[in-house]
């Protein structure tokens, strides 16, 4: 219903123009508080020092360029945004919510839980990569070639790797969202019930960071409120994205002569599906930890010439293997049947039975499969998100490695160690 009466007088109320405008008000008021906060913040009181350390070697590079990558994505976004959008409001809209918000939350993601990563998870990076900019040249293409041209086709197979991993991260952040909207409906209560809160978070420093302590604290609130709404709205603006593509060949087939539109109609199923299965083939072999072949190999000494030999010949799968396992804590999020976390995230913000929340875990650890470590022993849980088990690996790979090769791990594989070491933001 566009329009209602109030009162003698009939005021319009036009639904269109109302979805827009709240549309890019989300759009241009979040990336306006962000930057903000970095103008008043980040670029005065952190980035000096952190040019300062990278100079005296203290920090590496690599975060200096991981800070400036996580700062350039909403000041390349909000000048897409001025250049090409501004007068295209649920163009914008999509533009934060598929493109520039997920690949803030997946790269912060990367650069501070994951650290040094593993190959799965490269592969979900590209694929990232690839649907991001088929999204992103969808959005800017004034005169989009929907038909069935190789540009289309092009297009077509980038949105369907996005429709696809869209809702893999959709259901992935699902797990997060209940957690979370009870944590800031709980926090913005006791914003308002507790007259003491501001004094408590801004006071004992100088005046001028009060004004970037609210920002902060309402970029905190705003982003998590868009985490919220994140595995709604991004599925159904990456399907739309996929299915109007799809309806352009589909359409400008059935303008032609039927013989013509079904000879194209295998291009069609190929442009979707061959590049979704080259990307889950080769997710599928890099999901793949050599941890496990290389404890059974060196599970028992060999007893002959032959055995020596055949270990011998392996030398470089039991290496992996060893170095997989030791450094498991920079190239995964946690260790399978020991996180933990999710369980306890449940039953606080939730009040949740630990029953229950457990069984939620447990169902959350086959979604993140390619970022967890699959430990050669089975995990005896001695306490919610025990680290126990992936450290007794460690030391083992330490062991075995040492007693193999005839040298410590660390001085061994020292470059990988040291690449590792570097990678954390500890």
């Amino acid at each position: 219903m566009n329009a209602v009466s109030v009162g003698p007088n009939r005021y319009t109320f036009d639904s269109r123009r109302w979805w827009h405008g709240w549309a890019a008000g989300l759009f241009w008021t979040w990336n306006i508080i962000f930057l903000a906060v970095i103008l008043l913040g980040f670029a005065p009181m952190q980035l000096p020092d952190l040019i300062r350390s990278v100079r005296e070697g203290i920090t590496p590079l690599n975060f200096l360029v991981q800070s400036m990558v996580l700062i350039a994505i909403p000041i390349a976004a909000t000048i897409i945004g001025v250049l090409f959008l501004r007068r295209q409001p649920m163009k914008l809209f999509a533009l934060g919510y598929v493109v520039e918000w997920p690949l803030l939350l997946i790269l912060l993601m990367r650069f501070f839980m994951i650290r040094e990563g593993n190959p799965a998870i490269t592969t979900l990076l590209v694929w990232l990569a690839v649907a991001e900019a088929a999204f992103l040249w969808y959005l800017l293409e004034r005169k989009p070639d929907t038909g069935a041209s190789i540009s289309g086709y092009t297009r077509l197979g980038g949105l369907t790797l996005l429709f696809a991993g869209t809702l893999y991260a959709a259901v992935w952040l699902l797990f997060y969202v209940p957690p979370i909207a009870a944590f800031l409906v709980e926090f913005i209560q006791n914003i308002i019930t507790n007259i003491t809160l501001e004094r408590n978070m801004f006071g004992g420093g100088p005046w001028y960071q009060v004004p970037l302590g609210i920002l902060v604290l309402v970029l905190y609130i705003f982003s998590g409120s868009l985490i919220v709404v994140m595995p709604v709205a991004a599925p159904i603006l990456a399907g739309r994205a996929w299915w109007q593509s799809l309806r352009g060949i589909l359409d400008q087939n059935k303008a032609e002569e039927p013989q013509a539109s079904s000879s194209r109609l295998p291009a069609v199923l190929a442009s979707m599906l061959v590049p979704l299965a080259l990307v889950l083939v080769i997710l599928a072999v890099n999901m793949r930890q050599p941890q496990q072949a290389a404890f059974d190999l060196l599970e028992q000494p060999p007893v002959s010439m032959q055995e020596a030999q055949k270990l011998v010949e392996r030398e470089d799968q039991i290496r992996a293997g060893l170095v997989n396992a030791y450094l498991s804590s920079y190239r995964y999020m946690g260790t399978a049947g020991s996180q933990g976390y999710v369980t306890e995230m449940y039953a606080y913000s939730l009040d949740m039975p630990r029953e229950t929340a457990r069984e939620i875990e447990t169902v959350y650890e086959v979604v993140i499969r390619p970022f967890l470590y699959q430990p050669v022993r089975a995990v005896e849980e001695i306490r919610p998100g025990s680290a126990r088990n992936s450290q007794n690996e460690q030391l083992a790979a330490s062991e075995l490695y040492e007693r193999y090769f005839d040298q410590p791990i660390a001085d061994g594989e020292r470059v990988a160690v040291t690449r590792a070491v570097r990678s954390s933001s500890d």
